[in-house]
């Protein structure tokens, strides 16, 4: 399999609203992945990997046979099963982005009725977001550690993946051994605590096309204190907030040339500094309304001395 290079952008569709919270306040929600629109979320991985651990045992014999047999393997996997199906708080909180800029099947799901856009995060700053501190919202005197944060693509597999599916749990194993060498109980544990976590960065292939890139946030066990809720028309959403680096950790300033864009052709070339802002560019996604929306939130990115392209969609869509 040819690994895709990770790109410098990646792309959150939501409405112009919640734009310009993100833009003012430098911070986006992380949402409970009990609460995402996949129901099979982090379950999806721990199924492949059990419906497959009798054959990778077999297969890989040189492997485990010094740490672990085929009944702590089917023991471990049990209790990953049940462990899944606790409550929100012992599981991670998830913010979704796209390598795709311009996608029409992200347009339908997440902009409806003409109002959205993509927002362009720099990765450089998205894999060093964290939790606001607790000291600093609640302005306390001591203050909890946050849970930590991690950044990386999502992966699609399914039972038919055997040899990606063997690679994962072959390097799940060789860590645990690494972690433990000389205690097989404690090296089973690891294998346990790395499959359970590389589930979420793993996604049935029907999502494929959304291309994603995730941040995840950690659990926040019983410190509830780091959670906030959003109402839906049916439940209380659990969400935690997450603060983004206002800039790109190179702060780059030297001058580059940028090309006419496709919808300007005759713009001559420009020289500009690079952009260093965390948020890179946004599109405007299909709306009746594009030329005004376009002006607005080119004139409303100015207003925040942020350097951010804006650009329409190309997509012939209209959402009526």
């Amino acid at each position: 399999m040819v690994e895709i290079p990770e790109p410098e952008v990646v792309y959150h569709y939501t409405t112009i609203d919640a734009m310009t919270k993100i833009a003012t306040g430098a911070c986006f929600w992380a949402t409970s992945v009990n609460y995402l629109n996949d129901v099979s979320e982090g379950n999806h991985f721990i199924d492949l990997t059990r419906e497959r651990i009798a054959g990778f045992c077999l297969d890989y014999k040189h492997l485990d046979e010094n740490i672990f047999d085929e009944s702590i393997f089917d023991e471990l996997l049990k209790t990953g099963e049940s462990h899944f199906r606790q409550e929100f708080e012992s599981r991670p909180f998830v913010a979704s982005f796209s390598r795709r800029r311009d996608s029409l099947s992200q347009w339908r799901a997440y902009c409806p009725n003409g109002n959205g856009v993509a927002i362009g995060f720099k990765i450089d700053c998205l894999k060093r977001a964290g939790l606001v501190p607790l000291a600093k919202q609640l302005k306390m005197a001591a203050d909890p550690v946050p849970p930590k944060t991690d950044f990386g693509a999502v992966k699609y597999i399914d039972r038919f993946s055997t040899d990606e599916l063997d690679s994962e749990i072959k390097q799940a194993v060789l860590l645990a051994k690494q972690l433990a060498p000389h205690d097989k109980s404690k090296a089973a544990l690891y294998f346990q605590l790395i499959i359970q976590r590389t589930a979420f960065f793993k996604k049935h292939g029907a999502f494929s096309n959304e291309d994603e890139y995730r941040l995840l946030v950690e659990s926040t066990y019983s410190e509830c204190r780091f959670v906030s809720f959003r109402a839906t028309s049916s439940t209380l959403v659990p969400y935690v907030v997450v603060s983004i680096p206002q800039k790109h950790s190179a702060r780059l300033e030297m001058p580059v040339v940028l090309k006419p864009s496709f919808h300007d052709p005759l713009q001559p070339f420009l020289t500009r500094s690079v952009r260093s802002d965390f948020i890179d560019s946004v599109i405007i996604g299909p709306s009746t309304d594009m030329t005004l929306t376009l002006k607005a939130v080119d004139c409303f990115f100015r207003k925040l001395n942020m350097r951010v392209e804006v650009k329409p969609s190309d997509a012939p869509y209209r959402d009526r």
